[in-house]
């Protein structure tokens, strides 16, 4: 039978709704989900619920007399500036595992409800249950079918009248000719980079240049081509500026910078599958996407770098650096196993499900999902020696088991699709209650 419950948040009223008490805490916060977001955290005998152990706890195990408490957790919050129609509308405070979604609830009426949150690449979000970018920026596009077909006519009046075009030419940091653009002087810099991106190879890793300085993602949607431009010339360079001065330049004052950072380089030795070997120094903190171009001449588009035998998709290139994926300088490249044919790119591949690995053992069944014991794999003698031990201490209730449950299912490689998850360490009674 249902009971009713009162929430309240740092000591004052928010909410009362019932619940059957058995109902765990994952489950209330969902029904509470325009009240609550990921930085309110439930409250039991004064002492905060990890988020993540919610579903071990029960509303009547935490209750106090039909009150249940809770408050904002400010640990590991940060600041996310919030961009709607390029303008800055405001900062929210929120962890880089928090969803979309809580954004959208937290904006409330100030944005539609057909507004779209964006990617990095202006890409538009569908599933909002993401995580919000790590850049600590976040872009939304909220306009009315009438500001719609507004901005569409005033493009195509912009588009049909010449006279308010201009040429320029783009130089990299080397003064060589990149291509020549024709665009009004008024428009933004990042749709000047969405136009680019689409027909130049490696445009991503460019930044543009005013006064001889980068010019932030942020700043690119509120800078145009004229503020930038210099007697119609547009500068642009890699983005991460490592390359040495010429030997018939003279050495500027930030030469000594550019000393320090080759200083930090070292030589690293790529291993091809197909047995090819070749040595280069690179800084260890470059991220992939960069290494890629760096190597261009040795590393084909469908070869991928490896990291603990798996392969690192180009989209994600850019959040891996050599240092996270080398070992003792060595860096695997293979043939990726995930190439699409041409021919094939007309139709969306298929989502392949994984399978339990054999050995493994049915626990129980909840909510449609199929809980296995992970089975017991002896080590190799080699594996044995590489092992590492991990040491987790925290007192009952902290979320030990789950923590390292989630690290299993993580390197197994478990999708969101998949309908079992594996475990390593159970109660002993869970194997009465397999299904």
């Amino acid at each position: 039978m249902n009971k009713a419950y009162s929430f309240f948040l740092n000591g004052k009223p928010l909410n009362a709704k019932k619940f059957k008490p058995t109902e765990t805490l994952d489950n209330v916060r969902k029904s509470l989900k325009n009240k609550i977001d990921s930085t309110i955290i439930f409250v039991y005998n004064e002492m905060p619920i990890d988020i993540n152990d919610e579903s071990e706890f029960s509303i009547q195990e935490i209750e106090d007399n039909g009150k249940v408490y809770l408050k904002n957790d400010t640990s590991n919050l940060q600041s996310f500036k919030i961009y709607l129609n390029q303008q800055l509308l405001t900062e929210y405070m929120g962890k880089e595992d928090d969803k979309i979604i809580n954004v959208r609830n937290k904006l409330g009426n100030t944005i539609s409800s057909g507004a779209h949150f964006l990617m990095n690449n202006d890409t538009i979000i569908e599933k909002e249950d993401n995580d919000i970018q790590k850049e600590n920026i976040i872009y939304i596009i909220d306009k009315t079918k009438q500001q719609e077909k507004e901005e569409k006519r005033n493009n195509e009046n912009i588009k049909n009248n010449n006279d308010s075009k201009k040429n320029y030419t783009l130089f990299d940091e080397n003064n060589k000719k990149i291509c020549n653009i024709n665009f009004s002087p008024e428009t933004p810099i990042y749709l000047i980079r969405k136009e680019l991106e689409k027909s130049i190879e490696n445009f991503q890793n460019l930044v543009f240049l005013k006064d001889k300085k980068e010019i932030s993602k942020e700043e690119e949607f509120e800078l145009e081509i004229q503020d930038i431009s210099e007697d119609g010339i547009l500068f642009l360079k890699k983005k991460s500026n490592k390359t040495k001065p010429n030997s018939d330049e003279e050495e500027t004052p930030e030469s000594p910078n550019n000393k320090e950072d080759d200083n930090l380089k070292k030589n690293y030795f790529f291993e091809i599958e197909n047995g090819k070997k070749f040595m280069k120094i690179l800084d260890p903190n470059e991220n992939l996407s960069i290494i890629r171009v760096e190597i261009k001449d040795q590393m084909t588009d469908e070869m991928v770098f490896i990291h603990n035998g798996f392969e690192i998709n180009q989209k994600d290139e850019d959040q891996f650096t050599l240092s996270l994926i080398e070992d003792k300088s060595k860096i695997k490249i293979k043939k990726s196993m995930n190439i699409v044919s041409n021919n094939e790119l007309t139709a969306p591949a298929p989502i392949i499900k994984n399978k339990p690995i054999p050995g493994s053992k049915l626990i129980t069944e909840k909510n449609g999902v199929k809980i296995y014991k992970y089975p017991e794999i002896k080590f190799n003698d080699e594996e044995e020696v590489r092992a590492i031990s991990l040491m987790v201490v925290g007192q009952t209730g902290s979320g030990k088991t789950t923590l390292l449950n989630s690290f299993v299912n993580f390197l197994l490689g478990i999708q969101l699709e998949d309908d079992f998850r594996y475990k390593i360490i159970f109660k002993e009674n869970d194997d009465d209650q397999k299904s």
